[in-house]
């Protein structure tokens, strides 16, 4: 460059060089980034060859084999019926059973005198037993149809998921509001003293927790869990009356004794890679798609300029230099899941479990800071929740647990006029097998007290023995799971009614 040439000219020249400058890095910058992509996907397949290799199966068709799903048919007729209930006040979640008094101890419903349905809470406000009786006496041929339906439970929906974006195809609502009505009809014919028939009621509510057993998803084992629950509580409150005889019980521990709730959870998740492989598939074929389902694009219609952005500027660089780091970062979290809830069903401790999920979420929380939350845009989107889930469910057949060893206690108490020193005594006659606390991955605890009564509970969540504590850690009492130890709940006595809850 020449001192003579006009200073508009050097200029021209400087900006050249600059534009050209940039975008020789730009060039090197993609090379690198897209040669780091490619590294990325090289490992990607390792992995999943190594994962296939180990007998792990990533997508819905190797799932399902050649098994083909079961009809459709009667799990629509199940939310198709409960639908069709004249509720009125029994509306979605408005009936709890167990009503705490203070920790350890709850109201027994089918004992009170008191006509308010426990625990009630609808918008109309409180509820009677008097008027749910008589709502179930309006809607009598509707329940005769859904205990019909459930005689034999469909264990799907009837349906192969291939597009994550075509709706729903279940009726997860109507699920639950059917286990919200049998949980309280079941109680309703215990207070009336029909013993035989709360029994056959019961069997149904357990048979609409193994509904879409067969289903690989995550909320359809979700919904199972809350409907488990829902039974636990039901069958909790029948104990209390005593009134049963041991071919009932034997019946009712037969139907808690196909349920398990660590399966059903390793289920959920091996479905929730099924379709998170589903979606990078999509990826490749339906990128605007995916867009929208992961927040940055509009479906259709007049799209904003951030949408517009996310469609065309950051779908297209996430897509060159990102979707194989965060498949592959995604894939490795999920089986670090499966492998937690698989240390589980070895009857390992939750908080070695918990000790390993840990680990997992400290490397999700990492990616939310800076550039990285784009980069993994996707794992950031589907796992916040995982960890809540596999905690749910270990509750949930820890639980299952206690409620056999209840039932084996009544058993035991029937035939032989009181309770046993230790629960190897219930085995075979009554168990098949010592009830675990997976919490603690040991044998639950028990102790005989007076009265025909007896203390039995699960370390919680610290896999501590606090020797039985039901004091709430945080000063409220939810649920059992609030306690010190979750202590299998006993029945308030009438004094313990006018004591507040702690």
């Amino acid at each position: 460059m020449s001192l003579d040439e006009p200073e508009t000219i050097r200029r021209n020249r400087l900006r050249i060089a600059g534009v050209g400058l940039i975008a020789g890095l730009a060039v090197i910058v993609a090379v690198l980034l897209t040669t780091r992509s490619s590294v990325s996907g090289q490992r990607l397949e390792r992995l999943k060859a190594s994962l296939r290799a180990k007998g792990e199966k990533l997508t819905y068709a190797e799932l399902m084999g050649t098994n083909q799903p079961t009809s459709g048919v009667a799990f629509a007729q199940i939310g198709t019926t409960v639908r069709s209930l004249n509720g009125g006040r029994v509306t979605l979640g408005g009936i709890r059973l167990q009503k705490l008094v203070r920790p350890g101890f709850a109201q027994p419903a089918c004992l009170e005198t008191d006509d308010e349905l426990v625990n009630s809470t609808t918008s109309l406000g409180k509820m009677t037993w008097l008027e749910f009786c008589a709502a179930a006496k309006t809607n009598e041929s509707g329940l005769a149809t859904l205990r019909r339906l459930l005689e034999n439970p469909p264990a799907d929906s009837g349906t192969v998921i291939t597009n994550l974006l075509a709706g729903s195809r279940f009726d997860f609502v109507g699920i639950r509001m059917g286990a919200d009505w049998l949980a309280a009809l079941a109680v309703a014919e215990m207070r009336a003293g029909e013993t035989e028939e709360a029994t056959k009621v019961l069997e149904a509510l357990c048979a609409l927790v193994r509904v879409n057993r067969a289903e690989y998803l995550l909320v359809s084992q979700m919904v199972r869990v809350y409907v488990a629950r829902q039974a636990i509580a039901a069958t909790w409150e029948l104990l209390q009356a005593h009134r049963w005889n041991d071919a009932q019980l034997a019946r009712i521990a037969g139907c808690w004794e196909q349920l398990d709730f660590l399966e059903a959870v390793e289920s959920a998740f091996l479905g929730e890679r099924a379709l998170q492989e589903e979606l990078w598939r999509m990826l490749s074929h339906s990128p605007r798609q995916v867009a929208a389902l992961m927040g940055l694009s509009g479906r259709t219609g007049w799209r904003s300029m951030d949408q517009l952005f996310g469609e065309y500027v950051m779908m297209p660089a996430y897509r060159m230099v990102a979707r194989d780091e965060d498949q592959l970062f995604l894939l490795q979290t999920m089986q670090g899941v499966l492998e937690s809830i698989r240390m589980l069903r070895r009857r390992l401790p939750w908080t070695d479990a918990d000790r390993a999920q840990g680990q997992l979420w400290t490397a999700l929380t990492s990616k939310t800071k800076s550039f990285a939350q784009y980069k993994y845009s996707f794992s950031l989107m589907a796992m916040p929740n995982f960890r809540r889930a596999v905690l749910t469910a270990v509750h949930t057949e820890t639980e299952r647990q206690m409620l056999l060893a209840a039932i084996a206690l009544e058993r035991y108490r029937l035939q032989h006029g009181g309770m046993p020193d230790s629960l190897s005594e219930l085995i075979p006659e009554f168990l098949r097998e010592g009830p675990w606390d997976f919490m603690a991955g040991a044998p639950l605890h028990y102790r005989r007290l007076e009265n025909d009564d007896f203390l039995l509970y699960s370390t919680g969540d610290d896999g501590k023995d606090d020797g039985g504590d039901p004091t709430p850690i945080g000063g409220t009492t939810g649920s059992i799971w609030d306690g010190r130890d979750a202590v299998w709940l006993r029945a308030s006595k009438r004094d313990d009614l006018a004591k507040p809850a702690e």
